[in-house]
């Protein structure tokens, strides 16, 4: 089956503009107002980060004012020293935004990629399984805990199966000494 070139032009147009779609910009504080109406936010520029580059789209949030009850304490969450951070704190969280964003971005750009073969591979990902799996003793401190958890849990079960088998075993030949034991199915009598 042919395809034609206008054919192959408006599909490459809908990548493309797929593709595009995937490097707009967080919601405005319009939609974000529409989906959450008690919720004020307020969507700048942002401060610069380290390089010198403005971080786009910043949200601030701010609540409607709570009113306390008499018989439950304030919430962790709305004490004013949890949510008024410093500028350095801001500015800080908004470079962790910029660089999520980023590589959130890259990702989706790589799993939408019609012509993508094989696994998308997270640098990351790979370093945190190899330091978990595979070079797990560079990575390992022996401390008094876990050689007492090694311990329990290594020889713990051994000593346990040892102490039922044998406690089972001289009940049995004690009933056999006293005649008491029925061994009807035994070969050795």
């Amino acid at each position: 089956m042919r395809i034609s070139l206008t054919e192959r032009r408006r599909v490459q147009e809908g990548r493309r503009k797929r593709r595009s779609s995937l490097l707009t910009p967080s919601p405005t504080s319009a939609n974000a107002q529409a989906h959450f109406p008690k919720l004020k936010v307020n969507i700048d520029k942002g401060p610069e980060n380290r390089a010198g580059a403005v971080v786009p789209w910043v949200a601030k949030m701010s609540f409607s004012n709570y009113k306390s009850s008499r018989l439950a304490a304030l919430p962790s969450t709305l004490d004013p020293a949890e949510y008024d951070t410093s500028p350095e704190t801001r500015r800080a969280q908004a470079e962790r935004l910029a660089i999520r964003a980023r590589l959130k971005r890259e990702y989706l750009l790589q799993y939408n990629d019609p012509n993508r073969r094989g696994l998308i591979e997270n640098p990351a990902l790979l370093r945190w399984t190899y330091a978990r799996t595979t070079n797990v003793y560079p990575n390992f401190r022996p401390t008094p805990k876990n050689s007492l958890m090694g311990a329990l849990f290594g020889i713990g079960p051994l000593i346990f199966l040892y102490c039922i088998i044998k406690t089972d075993r001289d009940r049995k030949e004690k009933l056999i000494r006293e005649g008491k034991l029925d061994r009807t199915f035994q070969l050795s009598r």
